[in-house]
């Protein structure tokens, strides 16, 4: 898949867009993310309520929710105000769409926890809640990695990745590679496959970015 890129687009001495490429000179893939997605995107309203906001308070919604392995690119992110953003939780885009034109608040709360259990059992049983069109099977040895992040199997990411694997029987979080398969984010996620002889995992490829 390829993110939305601006023109003359650079951010600090981190990333810089080239003949339609963003290549990627420092390792802060997130804040990266986050400010491409101001750059890109209407700051000037919420995106999901329509009143206006200012950039300094305004939120990043995850359209497909980090809980349910939603990755932090400009695909998957929404400038919204923080009303909206702690409201919607753990939906995604479409269920709070929907449930933002509930207006009896007891019927509202019956479908969160309707949704909610539904995302759990759909997870249980395919894994992933995220578009398939962004997702594909890699083998865990093509991945490159040049930077490690964390602190290994010690650490709370890993272990979160754990957690969620023991309880749903997948792989949530997809990783994050660029086009040459070098690694950008998700580094508990490959050590934890690793770990335990997983040779597949849920890739995201960004086709049109580059890690120097």
């Amino acid at each position: 898949m390829k993110i939305p890129l601006p023109e003359n687009y650079s951010y600090k001495d981190i990333a810089v867009v080239k003949d339609g490429i963003l290549c990627i000179h420092k390792f802060y893939f997130e804040d990266l993310m986050y400010d491409l997605t101001y750059a890109l995107k209407d700051s000037s309203k919420c995106y999901f309520c329509g009143e206006p906001i200012s950039r300094q308070r305004s939120s990043l919604d995850h359209l497909y929710p980090r809980v349910f392995g939603g990755p932090t690119i400009p695909n998957n992110l929404a400038i919204c105000c923080s009303k909206c953003n702690n409201t919607k939780t753990n939906m995604t885009e479409e269920q709070f769409i929907y449930f933002s034109s509930i207006l009896d608040i007891e019927r509202q709360r019956e479908f969160y926890r309707d949704i909610s259990l539904q995302n759990h059992i759909f997870m249980k049983w395919y894994g992933s809640i995220i578009s398939k069109e962004w997702i594909s099977g890699q083998k865990t040895e093509k991945i490159i990695v040049y930077f490690i992040i964390g602190k290994g199997s010690n650490g709370k990411s890993y272990k979160k990745v754990e957690k969620n694997y023991k309880k749903y029987r997948h792989i949530i979080r997809p990783i994050i590679v660029d086009r040459n398969f070098k690694l950008l984010d998700g580094f508990n996620v490959l050590l934890f496959a690793k770990n335990n002889s997983i040779d597949t995992l849920p890739t995201i490829i960004l086709e049109n970015v580059e890690l120097d």
